[in-house]
């Protein structure tokens, strides 16, 4: 609980520190666009967030609160996110809380100024899954699920970006396909590792690392990272045992990290883990840290298990 507050903490004071002026992610243009089908009856479901303005240069993060009203409990196959328009990234949370509304659009900061009620509604968060590109697909493994009990809540989650000098609208579609309870079925447990302590100094390249030791054996069967404008380059490698050092992931292009699976997975013993090493290069005259716009940084590491 510390923890959180201290980090709800350093994250208001950097949101009413900043400008959200001008941002400067690369602009994609996007001619046509096709909404996906939703899952055929019976397997899966669809859900939308938005749609949503983003005025020009800037930026928005948002929340809408889905219920999806399942009277027996569903287990979760693969799941498809499609995004329109200058996406960030989108998280799919569970939420526990009682204290929002279904489909209702709520906005983490406005004009620079953090909600504080909506930042502190991420003690009731627990991650899902997450992208970062215009489109992502994520394939459990034959023998493991993500269960979702009866009527299970989600808090969509979206952050876009508008680098041009016209509005723009934002809205995302993710498809949560099913498959029938299998007796045996492993449960997939999400990885979302946050540095939000480190530092990069302005004019020069940074190394943030950190390391992560299960106290369990764990199968290791997806990986991928989260950083945003200034990582040049994300790499995780084993820690202990036999593949002690072993390069596993890496990225070299932040704004569409590699989604890497393990067929079959690693097997991580109790007592090992993994290293991650995050390269980033802050050109400009101020000191980065960790933040929840595009001009803040992140350290992030993201991946999926099952004992």
């Amino acid at each position: 609980m510390l923890k959180n507050l201290l980090l709800l903490f350093t994250v208001t004071l950097l949101i009413n520190s900043c400008s959200l002026n001008q941002p400067t992610q690369p602009e994609v243009v996007i001619d046509t666009f096709v909404p996906p089908a939703p899952p055929p009856t019976g397997k899966g479901i669809q859900l939308i967030l938005g749609p949503f303005d983003i005025e020009k240069y800037s930026e928005r993060e948002v929340y809408m609160f889905k219920n999806l009203v399942n009277t027996d409990s569903l287990f979760l196959d693969s799941i498809s996110i499609v995004m329109k328009g200058f996406s960030h990234h989108f998280i799919l949370y569970k939420y526990t809380g009682s204290d929002v509304s279904e489909n209702v659009l709520r906005d983490l900061y406005t004009n620079g100024i953090l909600n504080i009620p909506e930042a502190q509604r991420t003690l009731n968060r627990k991650f899902v899954f997450g992208a970062q590109t215009p489109s992502a697909y994520f394939k459990l493994p034959n023998n493991v699920t993500l269960p979702l009990k009866p009527n299970f809540g989600m808090d969509l989650n979206s952050h876009f970006v508008n680098a041009t000098g016209g509005k723009m609208s934002g809205q995302v579609w993710v498809n949560l396909y099913t498959r029938p309870k299998i007796g045996s079925s492993k449960v997939a447990i999400p990885i979302f590792h946050n540095n939000t302590s480190f530092v990069l100094p302005a004019q020069k390249i940074t190394t943030i690392s950190g390391t992560y030791l299960f106290p369990e054996k764990i199968n290791l069967f997806n990986l991928t990272s989260h950083a945003h404008k200034r990582n040049t380059n994300f790499k995780i490698y084993l820690k202990g045992g036999s593949r002690d050092g072993e390069l596993v992931y890496e990225s070299k292009d932040w704004h569409n990290p590699p989604l890497v699976s393990f067929d079959p997975p690693l097997v991580v013993e109790a007592g090992q883990g993994y290293r991650y090493e995050a390269i980033y290069n802050n050109e400009t005259s101020g000191t980065k840290s960790f933040g929840v716009t595009s001009e803040d940084e992140m350290c992030i590491v993201i991946g999926y298990y099952y004992k």
